[in-house]
């Protein structure tokens, strides 16, 4: 079923429905609601793409809440996976860093032992002339 024109006028059936005063969604194109209990704009474009899941499945409706500025499970599934990749990733560096202190430890251990031992042949040296 193709889906309204956002620019179409309503028709007659919806201008009985939802009242003369009643407009269109900018990008849905369904008709909105008015009055007490109606949605949020937002809320009723929501509700406008799971219709579009319903009748094209859900990557129609998916697309319609991108344009919608709507939040999509799917993209949000995705970006708290790259999340946790990157918090994994940062972990295992600072595990890796932890792994590695000790040997940069003993390294500095034996590059100091060799400045006191160079230290000590450089007085040593000074001491004789």
């Amino acid at each position: 079923m193709p889906h309204p024109n956002p620019s179409h006028p309503l028709t007659v059936i919806e201008r009985n429905t939802f009242g003369a005063d009643a407009r269109r969604h900018p990008q849905t194109g369904h008709v909105l609601q008015q009055g007490y209990g109606a949605l949020s704009e937002s809320g009723q474009a929501e509700q406008h793409c799971q219709i579009i899941d319903a009748e094209d499945g859900r990557a129609a409706g998916n697309e319609m809440r991108r344009r919608c500025g709507l939040p999509v499970a799917e993209d949000i599934a995705a970006a708290n996976a790259k999340a946790e990749q990157e918090r994994v990733a940062k972990e295992k560096a600072a595990y890796a860093a932890l792994e590695e202190k000790p040997v940069l430890e003993c390294t500095i251990a034996g590059l100091l032992a060799r400045i006191v031992k160079l230290e000590a042949e450089l007085a040593g040296k000074s001491t004789v002339h």
